[in-house]
């Protein structure tokens, strides 16, 4: 297991994107362009920004 940024695990921003837009967003503003934004936010890179966007990552062997 390792912690490493979202952006480069492409195959999660739209799982990730769903969870932040589920719990986060408020009910009345949830749409689609809500969480395309999200989803865009969330597939570049946002090294030198606070707060980072990491995941754990589980290594299967």
């Amino acid at each position: 297991m390792y912690i490493d940024y979202l952006y480069n695990h492409p195959k999660y921003v739209e799982t990730v994107s769903n969870w932040i837009c589920n719990e986060f967003v408020i009910e009345s503003e949830k749409n689609s362009k809500k969480l395309e934004q999200i989803t865009e936010y969330f597939s570049k890179p946002h090294y030198m920004l606070v707060p980072n966007i990491e995941v754990k990552v589980l290594q299967r062997s």
